[in-house]
């Protein structure tokens, strides 16, 4: 029972302290203040929590116990970010172009060597996809730009036209 009264004075000592630091950083995070109820719950949660592991060799007790609890809110934020940008996606297969995107539809407008890449990349796709660093974009572009002027033997002018005929296409 005297733990329990020590634990309660302790809190309401720094009950103060933990409204100043939700309410710091509401401001500093640019947060409305309608998300205070539930910032104050996780930081009051973060306090009973964190009672129990002080160390007094560590330091002062308030200065700590703001420590946890920013930590805290500022993994719930990010935790809150996470789970919005997962919602926002659409499922992983959906990100994927099928074949039968409305780029196709589009053929009509490219010249003749922009055709004639795209046609060239899908009759060779699983080639390309063993050949081209996919982790670089920059690099996929070298070694196609080399692959077309090497293996196809396409010309430098010929190669500049697709590739700008891509990028009106795909902008």
């Amino acid at each position: 029972m005297v733990g329990d009264d020590a634990i309660l004075i302790t809190y309401e000592d720094t009950l103060n302290l933990i409204r100043h630091t939700v309410w710091r950083y509401i401001r500093q995070h640019e947060r409305p203040d309608s998300d205070f109820p539930k910032l104050f719950e996780w930081a009051q949660l973060t306090w009973f929590q964190a009672y129990y592991r002080y160390d007094p060799r560590r330091g002062d007790f308030s200065t700590w116990i703001v420590w946890q609890i920013w930590g805290r809110l500022l993994a719930n934020a990010r935790k809150e970010h996470r789970d919005y940008v997962r919602q926002q996606r659409p499922p992983r297969d959906q990100r994927i172009p099928q074949p039968g995107w409305a780029v196709i539809d589009s053929l009509d407008e490219l010249t003749d060597n922009g055709r004639r890449l795209l046609l060239l990349i899908a009759d060779n796709l699983d080639q390309l996809e063993k050949e081209l660093p996919l982790t670089s974009p920059r690099r996929a572009l070298r070694r196609l730009y080399r692959w077309l002027r090497e293996e196809q033997g396409w010309t430098r002018t010929a190669i500049q036209e697709a590739f700008t005929d891509m990028k009106t296409l795909f902008a």
